[in-house]
């Protein structure tokens, strides 16, 4: 090889290649947002209220949701091995029941 070819300002391009490593990421924690209701007594009547839970407060989040709705209808994983599915990817704890209503409800929405 010739070491003037190498020299700088005489170099020229002739060929090069790429190489490219597509992999997913870790799986990242969980975004929890915790909700609290409290329950108080009136110090002059005695009486007692008590704050309530919305009922999306109860379900699962949107994109676990839309991830979920997917999986099982359009990839057709059946609910048992779905609920399994999500938890071992993401530590996400759901019951096959769960996952058949997070599709129920889904599907009324339409």
């Amino acid at each position: 090889m010739c070491r003037l070819w190498l020299a700088p300002g005489l170099v020229r391009v002739c060929w090069s290649s790429v190489s490219q490593v597509v992999d997913l990421p870790e799986p990242w924690p969980l975004e929890v947002t915790e909700r609290r209701t409290h329950k108080c007594l009136c110090g002059k009547c005695g009486s007692e209220t008590c704050g309530s839970f919305s009922e999306d407060v109860k379900a699962p989040g949107a994109l676990i949701t839309a991830m979920v709705v997917y999986l099982l209808h359009f990839q057709m994983i059946p609910e048992d091995r779905l609920a399994t599915l999500m938890r071992d990817l993401f530590g996400v704890g759901l019951v096959p029941a769960t996952v058949a209503r997070m599709g129920r409800d889904w599907a009324a929405r339409f």
